[in-house]
């Protein structure tokens, strides 16, 4: 115990130091650093608003028209008329130069730094300022420039432009270059002074008698051409380096600031380490005493409890005191441990529960598909029958599109028996080839009169570069993807529903393909039925003893998927509808049908915007046919058009003129009207096979 102690006194020890290091000494390091590189920053912002107040009036007297005619040797009294001392003093200027595309200097004028007039000096402007002319380059890269250069009067900030005429869309070859610039000398860093407030210094980094922290701000000092560096214990420095055109460093313009924080910092360090030491030297004793008295007693009555827990059924629980101690604590943790021993007894009688409803659902399944299996197949022999018979075209689409949902609502109700093996992974897994648009097409169609009657507007779109025929285990992907539909309409009471086939990718003659339903219902939280996704076995038991909430559920399409090496993502939130989506690899049997038929015909689209309009595109364009979408309202006459395909709820019968073939889009349930000649009727949502079907109609 004693050892314990002293440990703990030195641990605290060690942790008040550790604080006042870090906490108080680090911590206020950092913000210093952070402060200098504050003012780092400031001044490099100033010295770019300088070059661009510079580039900007250079900007715009190089845009005149007078500007480029002296360029060019055609304007004499250009000089007189424009450039006199008190433009200098305006536009706060020392230098101007113009220079001719061939490199002769038109004007090379300054400031005297003595007298404040303006005056010409040695017209070798490329020597004078930048030792290769790197801005005689302008006219020629019609490139502005801007930069700083060091000259025997000292550091020049400078803006370079070429000279064009005024006209912005026809600037023409360049006349020459324009050169503004502004020494940094007294006037300049005085304005920086009033500005930052801090006591700056500007030096040539070319100096021989550079001082140290300029020497070792120019080697640190980043991109950013800004450094930050404690001078001693009362100043820290901040740097901002000044480059040429070509990266080498010109100047650097030095910012001193006091360093009080730092030094208080060490102050309160030293008085924090001295406190935390009595702290830690009387609370050791203290902590001594209570021991003492608290612990050994203590720990005799949990010995006791525990004891006596082993004896009867488990029921009991350790009688703990009211300190909040470790022992305490021991007693707390021993009574949950009994807590889960009896919440798990509890699950394992929900589990059972469980199981004996899904065997009661198994066997109700059985006999519902049985009971509609019989009366069903009565309906498809009168389609069947029907369909024998000569009828028009639109009467004979609506009957196919009843045959195949009915044809795929058999199927469904045949599987249903296999249901329960399925949950158990009994099923064999099949492989055999099967049409992935027909699929995803019928499952679609099972549910459109389900969707019209509430309201919905069910799209369904195939990728067209799906192969043809795949091989697989077509009952697993009918079932999953029928409920994620079933559930999409269920807990969907507006906007649109979304059945779409995506090519994901290809590898070694097999597809990834991508099964996505997508609605804007209510959608539901993470902790609703994508948990089932993470947390099958909880959430499979959840599904099969509620199936009104969620169909076969999302755990057991989970499970379905499994069984395929397929995967299942959710994408869902509450009131933000749903986004499901069922990945599988399948392999290629045949490949996509192609047809070129229809390439070069043009097709006029008049319909309401949605998904539903968007299929009808994204099909029209892979058949080869050109598309142009108009709204119902605002249709005109849209240049060589070889078919229309109008929303007969929002548009006219003939929208682009009488004569002209017409596919009339309508709504599922829609009674059958008689065809007329160059017309034909297409359902949404739209199918592929009767797409080419109607568009075989009214371009033979």
């Amino acid at each position: 115990m004693l050892l314990a102690l002293g440990l703990g006194v030195v641990l605290w020890i060690g942790a008040s130091f550790f604080i006042a290091r870090t906490i108080l000494v680090a911590s206020t390091l950092e913000h210093e650093r952070d402060d200098g590189l504050g003012h780092a920053q400031r001044m490099q912002g100033l010295l770019d608003l300088e070059l661009k107040r510079l580039a900007r009036t250079s900007r715009d007297w190089s845009a005149w028209d007078e500007t480029y005619a002296f360029a060019r040797g055609d304007a004499p009294s250009f000089v007189e008329q424009n450039i006199y001392d008190d433009v200098f003093a305006n536009l706060k200027l020392d230098l101007m130069a113009f220079i001719a595309a061939d490199g002769t200097p038109r004007l090379v004028r300054s400031v005297d730094a003595q007298t404040g007039t303006a005056r010409d000096i040695t017209p070798d402007v490329a020597r004078l300022l930048a030792p290769h002319g790197a801005w005689l380059d302008a006219h020629r890269t019609n490139q502005a420039m801007t930069g700083f250069v060091a000259t025997e009067r000292g550091i020049l900030a400078f803006a370079a432009q070429p000279i064009h005429r005024s006209l912005p869309d026809a600037p023409g070859d360049s006349a020459g270059t324009q050169v503004f610039g502004r020494y940094l000398g007294p006037e300049f860093m005085d304005e920086l002074r009033g500005i930052l407030r801090l006591d700056l210094s500007l030096t040539l980094a070319t100096s021989p008698d550079l001082a140290p922290d300029l020497r070792a701000a120019l080697t640190v000092a980043g991109k950013d051409g800004i450094a930050v560096a404690p001078l001693d214990l009362q100043r820290l420095g901040s740097y901002a380096v000044l480059s040429d055109l070509w990266g080498a460093p010109v100047a650097i313009l030095r910012a001193l600031s006091e360093r009080s924080g730092y030094l208080h910092a060490r102050e309160a360090e030293r008085s924090l380490l001295l406190a935390s030491l009595a702290v830690g030297l009387l609370a050791g004793l203290g902590l001594y005493l209570f021991m003492a008295r608290r612990v050994l007693q203590p720990l005799r009555a949990l010995d006791t409890s525990v004891a006596g827990i082993t004896r009867d059924d488990g029921r009991s629980r350790v009688a703990v005191a009211g300190y909040d101690d470790e022992i305490t604590r021991l007693g707390h943790s021993v009574n949950a441990m009994l807590d889960e021993i009896d919440a798990q007894h509890d699950a394992r009688e929900a589990r059972d529960a469980a199981l004996a409803a899904s065997h009661l659902k198994s066997e109700y399944l059985a006999t519902l598909s049985e009971s509609v299996r019989v009366p069903l197949g009565g309906v498809l022999g009168r389609l069947t029958q029907t369909l024998e018979h000569d009828l028009p075209p639109a009467v004979r689409a609506q009957l196919d599109a009843a045959y195949r949902a009915a044809y795929g609502l058999l199927a469904q109700m045949n599987e249903l028996p296999d249901f329960s093996r399925v949950n158990a992974g009994l099923k064999p897994v099949e492989k055999l080839p099967f049409d992935l648009r027909s699929l995803v097409e019928d499952v679609t169609a099972l549910f459109a009169a389900r969707a019209a009657q509430h309201g919905l507007v069910l799209a369904c779109v195939v990728d067209p570069r799906l192969a043809h025929r795949y091989s697989g285990d077509q009952h697993r992907l009918r079932q999953v993807l029928a409920n994620l539909l079933d559930n999409a309409l269920k807990f969907s009471q507006r906007g649109e529903i979304v059945v779409a086939a995506r090519l994901g990718g290809q590898a070694d003659g097999h597809d990834s393909v991508e099964l996505i339903v997508r609605d804007e219902g209510i959608g539901f939280a993470p902790a609703g039925p994508a948990a089932g996704v993470q947390d099958l076995a909880r959430d499979g038991e959840q599904a099969l003893a509620r199936p009104e909430q969620a169909g076969i559920g999302l755990a057991v399409c989970k499970q379905i998927l499994t069984q395929v090496g397929g995967l299942l993502d959710i994408d869902s939130a509450t009131g933000a509808g749903s986004r499901v989506r069922a990945t599988v690899r399948l392999m290629r049997v045949a490949d996509a049908e192609v047809t070129s038929r229809f390439a070069g015909r043009c097709a006029l689209l008049a319909c309401r915007a949605g998904v539903g309009r968007d299929v009808l595109v994204e099909y029209l364009e892979a058949l080869g046919i050109d598309v142009t979408v108009q709204a119902a309202d605002g249709l005109h006459e849209a240049g060589q058009i070889d078919v229309v395909l109008v929303d007969v709820d929002v548009g006219p019968a003939h929208p682009a003129g009488p004569g002209l073939p017409v596919i009339a889009l309508v709504a599922h349930g829609t009674p059958p009207s008689p065809v007329q000649p160059g017309r034909a009727v297409l359902t949404r949502p739209v199918q592929w096979q009767a797409l080419l079907a109607a568009l075989d109609a009214v371009l033979a």
